[in-house]
């Protein structure tokens, strides 16, 4: 059996805001979903260290697309309009 991990979250810049993508070990899409931190480097870094720790998603499970290939899917505990909050009540 597969073993869902996440084993890096990159964090980019584009068009001037912070993007935060985890990568998960074990798929053939590795980075499915992204969030955006504005301009705040700081909020986009407790994000990253929070995926790392194991903490942002729920009962991730493997799926395949139309194609064939496999990707996470899994329920977020974190919301881009409540982020801030919403990582502090994760210990973040």
């Amino acid at each position: 059996m597969n073993t869902l991990t996440i084993i890096d979250a990159r964090i980019t810049e584009e068009d001037g805001s912070f993007v935060v993508t985890p990568v998960w070990s074990g798929v053939d899409r590795p980075d499915s979903a992204s969030w955006s931190t504005g301009k705040n480097r700081a909020l986009a870094g407790r994000l990253a260290q929070a995926m790392k720790a194991g903490v942002v998603f729920e009962n991730p499970s493997i799926m395949t697309d139309v194609n064939g290939k496999t990707f996470v899917s899994a329920l977020s505990l974190v919301r881009g309009r409540a982020l801030n909050a919403d990582l502090r009540r994760l210990g973040f």
